[in-house]
């Protein structure tokens, strides 16, 4: 029986500690949310009716807005202490009646006071781009609450606004008053930032009470509450790390938006988000951890599923690449975030030239940057890379004859040609690249390389290179014997014939001819002939390594006349020698006694005589 008293008695102390440290609980997160929608109806009212003259309609807006903001978790009082919209001054004063756990009244007091001189001015632009965008859109849905609400539901949205600057849209709706004893209330958001790979960058927080989101507009229509808040891109950034901020501005990464919701149980929160995070209770930032956290109908649970895995509609753009002929591939394409600077690249294909992008934009810059404000669609363009070859024939110093060849490097033939061109003693044994070169640096007809082409572009020039014949010179014995060796020579050459190599039985050499029936030789031995002279009149200036002939002339050995003669009838009394007009010999005659005839005989004949 002690026992079970002191256990008793354990019991009542542990459930006394429980409900003290869950009142203490409870008053804090009230205080917080007091004390935030205080300062945010405050300041709002103020900014918006700031310079009014009509003080007593915006007391009573604000006493309307107070009451229905700040009442839903229990009686409000509401004081205005001080009102002047000329000075931009509001001062008011909150009390809060509610009933804790425990079953005690408990009250809480919120003075706030605000002062336009003394916002910042970050605060001090968010108001002059609201006034403008009211101004600008009157009875646009971006000022009109309910209409943002009927138009595109619990979706995000992006609207760039003429600024360029960006703002993140959304609405809320929720009845004005609400018997259930355990709902749900969204505090604000998580925003992840994801790469391409779906890795988790970095997420900060949004609380709705804080002071980066604003409140554009708010009514009650047919007994909803409709709110109507804004983000901007700039701030989003601004918020961000470097490295969070560099994976958004890269194609294809995303921003997620997640409802920090939590539950509320007889009008009391059970936790509560600031721009910091989650600060104390329960928050949930999952649809499974939310949809877990009671026994939901299946209603709620599907309206549940609308707060998670939010994409903001039109913040990001596709930028769409095309590959035009010859471009071998692109870059830069994929979704990026709104105002992100995006670079595209393009790369053509051999022999080709990048000409320009055509599309959304149109740009001759083949790495080219821009700001993104919308969907883009462009084609990079190339055009085929064409190298004009000159020809110049090339005969002489002064010889101006040239053709053209036009090589386009898209294709895979760079072989030069014969241009059939001629030159009497020479032939062309390649080009080069200088008129006074002598040796060819391309054959005629030899295949160029895409490197030298892609070096020379867009023209080069190439002149003929003559070189001269070359000829074989062979002498024919004809009809002597012995031999001659053949000899090669050049068209530009001098040649001496020979005058030993063949003899003749019943002659000697005496020359060469051009036919073997010659009368008479063309050339004597040892005459010195140019080479020239033998081509033309073989008609071979334009064949090259042709053979001329030239033929062995033979004079005949002379015939003697030997006469047997005394000498008593050639010479006088006296023995001399009679004239030839006395009837004696001829002048020119040489006497031969009979020893000299015989010693001629045996020279000429030998012993065959």
């Amino acid at each position: 029986m002690k026992n079970i008293i002191l256990a008793a008695i354990g019991i009542c102390i542990t459930m006394y500690a429980i409900t003290i440290a869950f009142s203490a609980f409870s008053y804090e997160i009230r205080k917080n949310e007091l004390e935030n929608r205080v300062s945010r109806v405050v300041e709002n009212i103020l900014m918006k009716e700031y310079k009014s003259d009509d003080e007593e309609a915006v007391k009573q807006r604000l006493i309307d807005e107070l009451t229905l903001d700040v009442g839903i978790n229990g009686a409000v009082e509401v004081q205005v202490n001080k009102m002047d919209l000329k000075k931009g001054i509001l001062s008011v004063k909150v009390i809060e009646r509610f009933r804790q756990f425990n079953g005690k009244e408990k009250s809480i007091v919120c003075e706030k006071t605000a002062i336009v001189e003394q916002h910042t001015q970050q605060n001090a632009e968010k108001t002059q781009l609201l006034k403008s965008r009211s101004q600008g859109t009157a009875g646009s849905v971006l000022t009109n609450a309910y209409k943002y609400y009927q138009t595109y539901g619990s979706a995000m949205v992006f609207e760039p606004g003429a600024d360029k600057k960006g703002m993140i849209y959304y609405a809320t709706r929720g009845k004005l008053a609400s018997g259930a004893r355990i709902r749900y209330e969204n505090l604000g958001w998580r925003v992840t930032v994801r790469d391409v790979k779906g890795t988790v960058i970095e997420q900060i927080y949004y609380s709705i009470e804080g002071q980066y989101m604003e409140e554009v507009d708010a009514r009650n229509v047919n007994g909803y509450r409709y709110s109507l808040y804004c983000v901007s891109l700039e701030n989003l950034k601004s918020r961000l790390s470097e490295n969070a901020c560099k994976v958004l501005m890269s194609p294809d990464s995303a921003v997620i938006f997640d409802a920090c919701i939590t539950i509320v149980k007889n009008n009391v929160r059970q936790g509560a988000v600031s721009d910091s995070g989650i600060i104390c209770g329960k928050v949930y930032t999952t649809y499974n951890g939310i949809v877990n956290a009671q026994n939901w109908s299946s209603k709620t649970k599907e309206a549940l599923k609308s707060y998670y895995e939010k994409n903001v509609q039109n913040m990001f753009s596709q930028v769409k690449l095309i590959c035009g002929d010859g471009i071998a591939s692109v870059s830069g394409a994929g979704e990026y975030c709104y105002g992100t600077k995006v670079t595209i690249t393009a790369a053509t294909q051999r022999g080709y030239t990048f000409a320009g992008w055509n599309g959304t934009h149109n740009t001759v810059s083949q790495n080219y940057t821009f700001t993104i404000y919308g969907d883009v669609t462009m084609t990079a363009t190339a055009s085929k890379e064409n190298v004009a070859i000159h020809l110049y024939r090339n005969l002489h110093n002064k010889d101006k004859e040239m053709r053209t060849m036009q090589v386009s490097l898209s294709e895979d033939n760079y072989a030069l040609r014969d241009m059939g061109w001629r030159k009497a003693g020479h032939y062309q044994s390649g080009w080069s690249t200088s008129r006074i070169v002598a040796q060819a640096y391309f054959g005629v007809e030899q295949a160029l390389s895409y490197e030298w082409l892609k070096k020379v572009a867009p023209s080069v020039d190439l002149y003929a290179v003559w070189e001269p014949n070359t000829y074989t010179v062979r002498f024919a014995g004809n009809g002597a014997e012995g031999n001659i060796d053949s000899v090669a020579v050049k068209y530009t050459d001098s040649i001496p014939l020979p005058s030993e190599g063949f003899s003749f039985e019943d002659g000697k050499l005496a020359g060469w001819s051009f036919s073997p029936d010659a009368r008479i030789p063309d050339y004597i031995c040892n005459q010195i002939v140019d080479v020239t002279e033998l081509v033309s009149h073989f008609g071979l200036e334009y064949a090259n390594n042709s053979t001329i002939t030239l033929y062995a002339f033979k004079e005949a050995n002379p015939k003697i006349t030997v006469r047997f003669i005394s000498e008593k009838y050639y010479k006088d009394a006296e023995g001399n020698w009679i004239a030839e007009d006395a009837g004696g010999l001829w002048e020119d005659s040489v006497w031969k006694t009979e020893p000299e005839y015989t010693k001629l005989l045996d020279a000429l004949y030998g012993s065959a005589r």
